[in-house]
């Protein structure tokens, strides 16, 4: 994969975030990358590739350049970002219900970060936050109740152990 690799481009942009943040990549069965904050976990839909993005009424487009079609097989698909995010978010809900105790629940939410520093997008009215690396940290949930404190150490054990999705 090309440099810089998506997890690279999220630790930078969420560097010196709160001691209780914790960004883990490619645990075992699951999503690529999730952030650990007091309040919960946010999924990390990222996409990397290069060109230029719309998403308009539900439906996302890609302008094809002479460039971006002579790199059409090497690049990855656009795809649904805002869906696959949706969808995984609610797997990851699904799979630390029966992790938790006394089912506590964990709000999960998700952002779609567009990692390449030459990806422009422009999006409408989307059902998730929508980013380029530099806007994440102004997108993360705020002003949310914190999790009991158990239930952070908790899900904090399980992403250290990677058992959260086994």
């Amino acid at each position: 994969m090309k440099k810089p690799r998506p997890e690279e481009v999220l630790d930078r942009a969420l560097k010196g975030l709160d001691d209780r943040c914790r960004l883990y990549h490619y645990l075992p069965r699951a999503p690529h990358h999730l952030l650990l904050t007091p309040t919960g976990l946010v999924l990390l839909e990222t996409r990397t590739g290069e060109g230029i993005f719309e998403y308009r009424r539900g439906r996302w487009s890609q302008k094809i350049t002479l460039g971006k079609a002579l790199r059409f097989f090497l690049e990855e698909p656009l795809g649904d970002p805002i869906g696959d995010a949706q969808q995984e978010a609610a797997r990851v809900r699904h799979a630390l219900e029966a992790k938790m105790p006394d089912g506590a629940s964990i709000p999960v939410h998700a952002v779609v970060v567009f990692t390449h520093p030459s990806a422009s997008i422009s999006v409408q009215s989307p059902a998730i936050p929508v980013c380029q690396p530099k806007q994440l940290r102004s997108l993360l949930p705020k002003g949310r109740d914190p999790l009991p404190q158990e239930a952070y150490d908790r899900l904090r054990l399980l992403l250290d152990e990677g058992s959260a999705f086994r």
